[in-house]
């Protein structure tokens, strides 16, 4: 029987209740200086303890590198791995199922994630095995206690946090305001469109109403008159301008076929599906996550086609797009997507799964980013049209075949009757059989149901004078910055468009007090926000670097404004008919990802209207359906874009 351990110290050196900024993990040497081995060396098993920023994810372990130290002098004697059936068998123990046995150790100092170390000393007769047991029980004591503690701290981080995105939420949502600031798009507006109005009154009944007329609302009014069965009288109302909301306030709706959650306010309809698909992947299932990057894929593509097949003049460009990668972590990441989007996907690579990599100094050259030093970069196909004049071409094809369309007509109400709804405007009342809502981030105010389930963000855009180093015609590509948890997204104007050579960029949300938190709940599209601003207009020197030149003589800034959009708690549009609420269907939220989203779900919603959904059934996700249960959910702010220091973001 082994002599008892003389003595066991725990010691915490540097402690504190979170660990490094950086986030690495506590490596007291490295695993080949002398005197150390890395206990992976000597185990099967592995430690799992979780870390800070794991917890904030989700997930509830990572693997922890454990280093044993062994004192020189003992490094010099005959040690070996003791592979006996005596070798420590205990699961809960597993990272110690091989350990060093004989001869005689005088120290050994193991060294824990999170800065907690363990050391045995004055080992005299006594083995290694009932060392390291002692070790282990001061490891778990010290470990419950730093937990603890952690857990407790994040725990009221995250109340506080999740206190003011409740008080943010609960704001209670409004109608659009009369005098928003002018976007890019609308300046001027569609003189045949903009403040069409079938009639001076609106008709006292109609089949269908879809409020809103942005994107969602006339792809749903064009599917319902292209459709074999004949829609009845079917009216759309807005409360402003046509096309004045998300779509009409994008940066430029740029198509690009693969990016998570890019803010459609620069028109970029960019889907980055890889940014997103492992997230899916693991949340919802592969086939999920499968079926949502091929709809992306597929918006864009069929946007693309409904454009020239309808001669719609909206500045349509087709090319690629690239992320230009800042982080090592993300770069990883961005390979281990792709490569899962290839496995998933055979039958896309030349299609949603498609992409190029390109080194560090090959993005310097070819994409001229040569501020900031980025570890990599990935490009796949992506285009870009303008969301306005696509909307309004689209709905000039509706009205001309029997949509009726009434502008600067909000509603006020919509009431449940018997066999239908009452919808209530400043032009008088229309009883409907059904009601479509397409109203993104004003959904709450029509339908309380929806009060902080759909949660207002407002975003905002900047339109950039190009510098005078830019190539002539401007660049050639769209762009994402991407950094540790967040991107910059940027859209160049085509040749032979409007300004070109502009470049449109969004985003600026943490730079705001209080990492922007007072944007959430704001339908207030009428004013920037000056801190934001700031930003933005500093963010193309320091992508460009020298390859920006000097700023044009009128400024670098031409035009700035805002816009709202539309968030869920769990990162997905709602599509279908509201619970419990007979006739009242919706296609809203889009969380900033309309463009590459809206298209295909209106098809989505008609075609559940219609009663037939055998159609969407293979490629519609089911993740987007409007239930109870998602409807419960609490709203914690924006999934997928994690809000960093250099994180901006474009679009509507």
């Amino acid at each position: 029987m082994s002599a008892p351990l003389t003595k066991v110290d725990s010691a915490v050196q540097g402690l504190s209740s979170s660990p490094p900024k950086d986030g690495t993990k506590h490596r007291r040497t490295s695993s080949s200086a002398e005197g150390v081995m890395n206990i992976n060396d000597l185990a099967t098993g592995s430690v799992q303890v979780p870390s800070r920023q794991m917890l904030r994810r989700g997930l509830n372990t990572e693997k922890a590198g454990i280093e044993l130290q062994i004192a020189i002098e003992t490094q010099k004697l005959n040690w070996r791995i003791n592979k006996s059936p005596n070798t420590l068998d205990d699961p809960e123990k597993g990272f110690l199922k091989k350990m060093l046995t004989t001869p005689p150790v005088k120290k050994i100092d193991l060294h824990f994630p999170l800065g907690l170390e363990v050391t045995a000393r004055n080992m005299k007769g006594v083995t290694i095995k009932d060392a390291l047991d002692a070790i282990y029980k001061q490891y778990r004591k010290k470990t419950r206690a730093l937990m603890d503690d952690l857990l407790a701290q994040m725990r009221c981080e995250i109340d506080i946090r999740g206190a003011d995105m409740d008080a943010r939420a609960a704001i209670p949502v409004t109608l659009p305001r009369t005098n928003p600031t002018v976007s890019y798009w609308q300046d001027p507006p569609d003189f045949e469109v903009a403040d069409y109005k079938t009639g001076e009154t609106v008709p006292e009944t109609a089949d269908t109403v879809i409020i809103g007329s942005g994107i969602t609302g006339t792809t749903v009014a064009w599917e319902f008159l292209h459709g074999a069965s004949a829609p009845g009288k079917l009216v759309m109302l807005e409360a402003r301008q046509a096309c004045s909301g998300a779509t009409g306030r994008n940066g430029i709706m740029a198509i690009s076929l693969h990016l998570s959650n890019p803010l459609c306010l620069c028109g970029h309809t960019k889907a980055a599906s890889y940014r997103s698909f492992l997230d899916n992947a693991s949340a919802h299932g592969l086939a999920q996550a499968v079926k949502i990057a091929k709809l992306e894929y597929n918006t864009i593509k069929s946007l693309h086609a409904f454009a020239r097949e309808n001669h719609i003049d909206c500045e349509l460009f087709s090319g690629d797009t690239v992320d230009i990668i800042y982080d090592h972590a993300q770069w990883e990441q961005c390979l281990a997507s792709v490569s899962a989007m290839r496995d998933a996907m055979p039958e896309e690579l030349d299609g949603a799964a498609k992409y190029k990599f390109w080194s560090a100094e090959e993005a310097r050259e070819r994409f001229y980013v040569k501020g900031e030093e980025c570890v990599g970069a990935v490009s796949y196909e992506a285009g870009s049209l303008s969301a306005y004049r696509f909307v309004v071409g689209m709905l000039k094809l509706c009205l001309g075949m029997g949509l009726e369309l009434y502008t600067n007509t909000p509603v006020v109400k919509i009431e449940r009757l018997e066999g239908g709804w009452s919808v209530e405007t400043n032009r008088g009342v229309i009883r409907a059989a059904r009601v479509v809502l397409a109203t993104n981030g004003y959904t709450g105010f029509l339908c309380k149901s929806f009060q902080k389930v759909i949660v207002p963000l407002r975003g905002q855009i900047t339109a950039h004078r190009p510098g005078k180093n830019m190539p002539e015609g401007g660049l050639q590509v769209t762009y994402s910055f991407i950094y540790g948890n967040g991107y910059e997204y940027m859209v160049p104007r085509p040749k032979g468009s409007m300004f070109e050579g502009d470049i449109v960029i969004g985003g600026g949300l943490v730079k705001a007090r209080d990492e922007g938190i007072e944007e959430y709940g704001t339908t207030d599209d009428t004013s920037i926000n000056a801190e934001i601003s700031e930003y933005l207009t500093e963010t193309t020197p320091r992508y460009f670097g020298d390859a920006w030149g000097q700023d044009d003589e009128a400024g670098r800034i031409r035009k700035q404004w805002t816009g709202i959009m539309g968030y869920s708690s769990d990162g997905f549009p709602f599509i279908g008919e509201v619970p419990d609420e007979k006739g009242l269907w919706i296609a809203a939220s889009f969380q900033g990802h309309g463009m590459v989203l809206c298209f295909l779900c209106a098809k989505a919603l008609v075609s559940m209207m219609s009663g037939d959904e055998s159609e969407i059934a293979s490629w519609f996700p089911e993740v987007f359906r409007v239930t109870k249960e998602r409807m419960a959910k609490r709203f914690i702010g924006r999934l997928h874009t994690k809000p960093t220091d250099r994180e901006t973001k474009a679009g509507l």
